[in-house]
């Protein structure tokens, strides 16, 4: 288990800070998030930027505190959930949307209606289950 040893909020030099999130370079001047962590011999910072702060506090309080380890893929999968799910609790559809344009990935219609195929998919393969059991 990760240990967090500090956290700061310094200002990008738009040189080298990474958004871990979304693989950006953060711009010049703007502040981000710079978490020190350490676990066994490994050291590492976790740097977010303030676009991605938002959806990475979603995610947290949606987890109600068993988030203590997850990787961007966790994140990514939460995210295509929170989609096939059609409707959620959390306003994230317009965080979702600018953090995968940044990700340089699908748009958010392009995802929906993915996560739409495979929600029907999994609709249909469940009633033929149904089906056959009776």
């Amino acid at each position: 288990m990760s240990t967090l040893l500090r956290t700061r909020r310094p200002v990008s030099r738009g040189v080298s800070a990474r958004c871990t999130v979304c693989g950006t370079i953060i711009p010049r001047g703007q502040r981000y998030q710079r978490d020190t962590l350490v676990e066994g011999r490994d050291l590492w910072d976790w740097c977010t930027c303030e676009a991605c702060e938002p959806l990475l506090g979603i995610y947290m309080a949606d987890a109600d505190g068993e988030a203590e380890e997850f990787t961007v893929d966790d994140l990514d999968g939460w995210a295509m959930d929170l989609m096939a799910d059609g409707g959620t609790e959390w306003p994230v559809p317009f965080l979702i949307t600018c953090w995968r344009e940044r990700r340089g990935e699908p748009s958010l219609a392009e995802a929906e209606a993915r996560a739409k195929a495979i929600t029907e998919h999994y609709q249909r393969r469940d009633a033929a289950r149904r089906g056959r059991a009776s």
